[in-house]
């Protein structure tokens, strides 16, 4: 009523009066989820004011905030972005540059500005407004501070918090995570001080302050907790995330699109985590709500189709996997076409379901769709086009296709080759082993170094690396420069390094594996024992082969893999060594620890040294529990949720170590073959 007369009554004083009740209105319309139509109020409003009291008065600033305000749908994020801007110049002109009056102007711009992904700018922005902030908590501070400062201060606090958080989300969407941490953890603390009750009502402008604080707190801790998860400081992010879960509810918040993205962040964690279970709980219920607030073909819901059908992979409900997916997969091609960088996450999850359920043609085309995507969006030397060719390679020569395979895999290898890094390392001898499988089917090992050395019985095989080989050279360098601990007098040097070909289901089994757990995979050494009638590492080119015996810990590995109680511990156990964390398979990066493990293996070389050797194997951690405790209960190995143990350097261990307890989760890939020269 009362704008409308002001409306009607028209010249300067009304103009200028207007701000207060559009203000009123515009909370109220808020409120009633009827944004439009505060939305087109506010500029008929603003069109009155531009005529009465020119383009540039503060009343129109405030206006076209309000309007601003109002722009919530993502088609209207330009708009909104050039409003914002008008806002800022015109009160930057008629207040100056550090008024703390400036600082929701600037925050609704860096909002805009972080929808667009303009994300360097919207930082500038929202830095200066946490800056103009500072200021005035500086003064206020000061011990000859006038009221009038704390006064302000304080009713400035409400936006401190938002203003800090938002600066937060926006270094998080730009990838920079410690100082996003940083600045995020900050706005919790302003929240969490703000919002105890002592502190509800120190002045009249504390119900405003507590319901600001009230309505950001949970996007505060999810914004946190979002942040952990990507920096892998797993210890919070539940904690941070259900907190926030809990505040939405607690507000009455039970199926807002809000409550939606916390479910579905929540839930990504605990499938990252291998709570399939409790992920795909939540999934539904997050899928529930972005259906009803949506529609059934909204991109979001394409986006929680895809973890579901990833959680019901893992689950082994390969049929219900395929449903999901293949509905994804038609809801990213309706709004983003399937030439799109996000798309391949729904095709290689698509492939791998479609394997379990045994349809070959339909994976395959997936998968081929999946490698041109990429080199596509990515270019064909990308490590991520690296992975897909590896993967993919493994399936064709899975189905007999192997000279395609063998393409697929030879410039998987070629692109590792350029990288640097141990990761690519080990990636890279994964590609290698599965090339030198199909070299073997094909009766084609040529120009892979010398004559393959059989281990026993079993279809298992040594290969003398050449000295030249890229591979040689990257694992001397990784041997030499992770011994880390003091070595023998004369130093340590490499006699040979052999690969490994173990059996073909045993290299299976392990590929199936790294299909189902996050991968994280990562070369690390292991040292063992051998029989002392087992000599070939001290001549293999002689008449003594590897002797094949299931007592001979080395021969026994090569052929089988690695073996809980048949071929690992059995070093640990003769010499007493205590397993810190449970019944498993032990490495370690530091080749120097292994060592310690392999003087069981020792033998004379025919110049009077001593020899010895260990192994190398890709270890596939999936979700790994990081410790720097001594040791944990056997209940505890590996916790919940967990594939490995990381034992990292602390006050009980001077050199880190890893535990899996799947044999399949490690495959040894070589055998070092040392002289340590006392």
């Amino acid at each position: 009523m009362s704008l409308g007369i002001l409306e009607a009554k028209r010249g300067r004083d009304s103009c200028v009066e207007m701000f207060k009740p559009l203000s009123e209105l515009s909370f109220c319309l808020t409120e009633a989820g009827r944004p439009e139509e505060m939305e087109r109020i506010a500029k008929r409003c603003l069109a009155i004011q531009e005529t009465d009291l020119g383009q540039e008065s503060t009343p129109v600033a405030e206006t076209l905030y309000l309007i601003g305000g109002c722009l919530s749908h993502p088609h209207q994020v330009e708009e909104g972005e050039n409003v914002a801007r008008r806002c800022v110049k015109i009160q930057e002109v008629n207040l100056g540059r550090k008024s703390d009056r400036l600082i929701p102007a600037l925050n609704l711009l860096g909002s805009f500005l972080s929808r667009a992904g303009k994300l360097e700018e919207a930082e500038d922005i929202l830095s200066r407004s946490v800056a103009i902030l500072d200021e005035v908590n500086q003064l206020a501070n000061d011990a000859s501070a006038q009221h009038e400062h704390k006064l302000l201060y304080r009713n400035l606090q409400h936006l401190i918090g938002t203003t800090v958080h938002a600066l937060g989300s926006c270094l998080l969407q730009a990838g920079k995570l410690e100082e996003a941490e940083r600045t995020l953890r900050r706005g919790l603390v302003i929240h969490e001080t703000e919002l105890r009750p002592e502190n509800a009502a120190v002045v009249s402008t504390g119900d405003v302050l507590n319901n600001t604080l009230r309505q950001t707190y949970p996007y505060a801790l999810h914004a946190l907790g979002t942040c952990l998860m990507q920096a892998e400081k797993f210890e919070e992010v539940e904690d941070m995330l259900r907190r926030g879960l809990a505040i939405h509810e607690k507000n009455g918040n039970y199926d807002g699109v809000d409550v939606a993205n916390t479910l579905f962040d929540l839930a990504s964690y605990l499938r990252q985590t291998g709570e399939s279970k409790k992920a795909e709980e939540l999934l539904r219920r997050c899928l529930s709500i972005r259906e009803a607030k949506l529609g059934l073909e909204d991109i979001l819901v394409g986006v929680v189709l895809v973890q579901l059908g990833m959680c019901l992979g893992e689950a082994l409900r390969s049929a219900e996997a395929v449903d999901v997916l293949r509905r994804s997969l038609c809801i990213h091609d309706v709004h983003l076409g399937l030439e799109h960088i996000v798309t391949p996450s729904v095709l290689y999850p698509l492939a791998a379901s479609l394997i379990q359920t045994g349809e070959m043609d339909e994976a395959e085309d997936m998968m081929r769709r999946c490698l041109a995507n990429q080199e596509g969006n990515m270019g064909k030397d990308h490590q991520a086009v690296a992975y897909t060719l590896h993967v993919f390679g493994v399936f064709l020569r899975q189905r007999g296709k192997l000279k395609e395979a063998q393409e697929l895999l030879r410039r998987c290898i070629a692109i590792y080759q350029a990288k640097t890094g141990t990761e690519h390392i080990c990636m890279m001898t994964s590609a290698r082993l599965e090339l030198s499988i199909c070299l073997r089917h094909e009766g084609d090992l040529k120009d892979w170094g010398q004559s393959e050395i059989s281990v026993g019985s079993s279809s298992s095989t040594l290969r003398i690396l050449d000295d030249d080989d890229w591979e040689y050279e990257a694992l001397c360098d990784l041997f030499k420069t992770r011994w880390l601990k003091p070595q023998p007098t004369n130093g340590v040097s490499i006699v040979r390094i052999f690969s490994i070909q173990v059996p073909l289901e045993v290299h299976d089994k392990h590929e199936l594996y790294k299909r189902m757990v996050v991968v994280n995979l990562r070369q690390r050494f292991h040292g063992t024992s051998c029989n002392d009638g087992c000599n070939f590492m001290v001549d293999p080119q002689g008449a003594t082969a590897p002797c094949g015996l299931s007592s001979c810990s080395v021969c026994n590995i090569c052929m089988l893999g690695f073996k809980l109680g048949k071929n690992v511990a059995r070093t640990a156990r003769a010499s007493g060594i205590p397993l810190r964390y449970g019944t498993g398979i032990y490495f370690s990066s530091v080749s120097g620890k292994a060592n310690d493990y392999a003087r069981l293996s020792a033998k004379t070389g025919s110049d009077g040294a001593e020899l010895r050797c260990m192994f190398v194997a890709n270890v596939a951690g999936g979700k790994a529990f990081s410790t720097k405790k001594s040791h944990l209960p056997q209940s505890e190995c590996p916790p919940s949720g967990c594939q490995s143990v990381v034992g990292e350097v602390g006050h009980a261990l001077n050199y880190d170590e890893v535990v899996v307890y799947k044999e399949e989760a490690a495959l040894p890939t070589h055998l070092i073959v040392y002289a340590p020269r006392h």
